[in-house]
């Protein structure tokens, strides 16, 4: 009592004093109180984070695209009310959260193309898989409309940490994160194993993993120590104990007898028919079907197969731990969160029936590793199916259970990324800019305007010129023995097309890749040479190739060069009839023959022979004069 009474303000001070005495002790007794509780890092201001052992308000960001999002966010809610009974967890639509516009094109648009237009999913895979503008393109877009709602989402719920289980919400969440507008560390849960570009950000400070295989591709993109493989992204219920026979009864399911699943995802895609019908060929077997939240899907079969008391139609289920506990072997089109529920539980897995962009690219990285089987084929489903309930499918790989628990990994979330200074951020506008103002140039600018000139002549002491001719694939081989007949040879200009590659292989002729331009055919121009130097069997860090007969760019001229290509222009075009302009040894002659006109081409090489004859010269290959 003597060391509180010495604090009390003494009633022979002045009042203002006694005020100020007051004040003081509130304000200590205030702060005190403050320090026994971890305070909250703010999402604006750019100070030190406040460690703190375990994070009390968890915010998980995710999607209605599918169910295995959302199966994953629940899962993840789960687990960290598991392991912290007392934390504040909340499920947010991140999709919906970003504006009703990337919702529409993002949600309900690649649900429109599963349904009406699957090849559309192929093409939108295809071009951001391959080419970095379009990523460059999608990620831009995503974060120009959506950052300053999801910003605003997140700011009111004032959360410790922030879990996004969507790639499109990862992609804006690690902008966010790395641009100094979120402050507390952020994480992205990735439950597919492959095809990760979107998955993982560098500006995210964890990725919880499902598969410990995708830890190179993540850090590959996100950087070293970026991933982290845990537990917790199935729901904790799919790693207990469930007696097979306890669950066909609580299902109403027979005890006896096989049980298949087959499942279209969240939205019930896929040839779900042709999966029931397959099923239905194998013995003793009964047949459980998931449609989803697809109505009209759900009551198409029901109608099909209504009357055979092997199939029972399900719509969205809530028992699919049951389901799996019942179960023999499933089927599943998407290649989703259910495979890894199903791992948990111990069910083989049929992967058939929806095999467009992602879904086919994860579903055959899991079928290399022999987590699931693949089926492309009503034929190999049955097989599949046959093997699996014979037990000698891809072997089911149970969960480790000496992983740590998600839960456990975002207690102690640190933050990794740093936000860069504002001149940093302003460096890439400032390049954005500059790349837009230029683009005029680099489309349409030619190279030898800038003094960039194509090698259209070889230094040699033969009296030989490098012959090159454009000529259909079909015409490869009997022009090759003509020349071959007339003590000459050439190359042939050869592109990224199979047919006239293994024309050129057949006739045992010399290739030389072709480049073809156009206003935004450069995007292409570096994978289309590696892949014909491949087929060529030339060196890749350094090759030739032909220059396009029409416009060729600065951007086409870069992109190659960067690929190792050095352009090769005509010195001589020669367009059938020859030309009256003087040869001289190592020119680049280039002959472009008549199409699908075998006599006509005939002709054109004669008179190509006459005209070198007539300066004392004959033909060879490029390559053959490149040496000497």
């Amino acid at each position: 009592m003597q060391g509180i009474a010495a604090l009390e303000p003494s009633r022979a001070l002045s009042q203002p004093a006694r005020n100020l005495m007051s004040a003081l002790m509130h304000s200590m007794a205030l702060g005190a109180r403050l320090r026994t509780w971890p305070r909250r890092a703010s999402l604006r201001t750019r100070g030190a984070h406040v460690e703190r052992p375990r994070p009390r308000k968890v915010l998980i960001l995710s999607a209605n695209v599918g169910e295995g999002h959302a199966a994953a966010a629940r899962a993840l809610a789960q687990d960290v009310a598991l392991h912290d009974p007392t934390a504040d967890v909340k499920i947010v639509d991140g999709l919906a959260a970003m504006g009703g516009l990337i919702r529409r094109v993002v949600q309900d648009g690649y649900e429109a193309q599963l349904r009406v237009a699957p090849w559309s999913a192929d093409i939108v895979y295809w071009l951001l898989h391959h080419l970095a503008p379009a990523r460059w393109l999608a990620r831009f877009l995503l974060r120009s409309i959506g950052s300053r709602a999801l910003q605003a989402t997140i700011e009111r719920e004032s959360p410790d940490v922030v879990v996004s289980t969507y790639p499109a919400v990862t992609i804006v969440l690690g902008m966010l994160r790395r641009r100094g507008r979120l402050n507390v560390p952020s994480a992205a849960a990735i439950t597919d194993l492959a095809g990760l570009f979107f998955w993982a950000d560098r500006g995210v400070d964890m990725h919880l993993l499902a598969y410990e295989e995708s830890i190179p591709e993540v850090e590959r993109i996100a950087g070293r120590g970026s991933a982290r493989v845990a537990r917790g992204l199935v729901a904790p219920s799919f790693q207990s104990p469930r007696d097979r026979d306890d669950a066909r009864d609580a299902l109403g399911l027979e005890r006896d007898g096989r049980i298949v699943i087959v499942s279209g995802g969240g939205w019930g895609v896929g040839d779900l028919e042709g999966s029931i019908r397959e099923a239905l060929a194998l013995d003793d077997v009964t047949i459980v079907v998931l449609a989803g939240r697809n109505e009209d899907v759900r009551e198409a079969l029901a109608a099909a197969f209504g009357d055979d008391p092997r199939v029972r139609v399900l719509g969205f289920t809530s028992r699919i731990n049951d389901l799996l506990a019942a179960a023999d072997a499933m089927v599943h089109s998407t290649a989703g969160v259910t495979c890894l529920e199903a791992r948990a539980r111990g069910c083989p897995v049929v992967v058939y029936g929806a095999q467009i962009a992602h879904i086919r690219v994860n579903a055959r990285e899991m079928a290399k590793r022999e987590i699931v089987d693949v089926a492309h084929s009503p034929a190999e489903l049955h097989e599949a199916l046959g093997r699996a309930l014979a037990g000698g499918g891809a072997r089911v790989r149970p969960v480790d259970p000496g992983l740590p628990a998600a839960a456990a990994l975002l207690a102690g979330a640190r933050i990794r990324v740093r936000s860069p200074s504002r001149m940093r951020l302003a460096v890439p506008r400032l390049a954005v800019s500059v790349a837009v103002a230029l683009t005029p140039v680099w489309t349409f600018v030619s190279p030898s305007a800038l003094g960039l000139h194509s090698i259209s002549s070889v230094r040699t002491s033969i009296r030989e010129v490098a012959l090159v001719v454009r000529a259909p694939a079909d015409l490869i081989g009997p022009l090759r023995r003509q020349l071959r007949a007339q003590g000459m040879d050439a190359s042939f200009a050869v592109d990224n097309n199979t047919h006239m590659i293994s024309a050129l292989r057949g006739a045992g002729a010399h290739g030389l890749p072709e480049l073809h331009g156009g206003a935004i055919r450069w995007m292409l121009v570096g994978g289309e040479l590696r892949r014909v130097c491949h087929a060529l069997g030339l060196r890749h860090h350094s090759f030739y190739y032909l220059r396009p007969r029409g416009a060729f760019s600065l951007a086409d001229y870069f992109v190659a060069s960067r690929a190792g290509g050095h352009a090769v222009a005509p010195r001589q075009l020669l367009p059938g009839g020859g030309s009256a302009r003087p040869l001289h040894p190592g020119d680049v002659v280039v002959l472009d023959v008549p199409r699908d006109n075998l006599t006509v081409a005939r002709t054109a090489l004669d008179r190509t022979r006459t005209q070198l004859a007539g300066s004392g010269l004959s033909a060879a290959p490029l390559d053959a004069l490149l040496p000497s």
